[in-house]
């Protein structure tokens, strides 16, 4: 037989890390949403959108660049 004291007490831990970590997945969003926005409501790419925005810039032999974003594509495996 499970003891539901136990049960409960370890069940209760684990919906607080996940509340934890959907609340910092939220302000996360949040963050790219404000940063977005910032984006969209002027004519030309400031430095501060950019330090919203970009991660890194990897310069490549050939000079090409790759740009890495701070913030993933949440919705790129959705639709195969």
């Amino acid at each position: 037989m499970i003891n539901a004291e136990r049960f409960f007490t370890k069940h209760t831990s684990l919906l607080v890390i996940l509340q934890r970590e959907s609340e910092t997945r939220f302000e996360g969003y949040r963050d790219m949403a404000d940063a977005v926005s910032a984006v969209l409501g002027n004519d030309e790419l400031t430095s501060e959108a950019i330090a919203r925005l970009v991660d890194r810039v990897f310069i490549k032999p050939d000079k090409s660049f790759e740009i890495r974003l701070k913030y993933a594509d949440e919705f790129a495996e959705v639709g195969g």
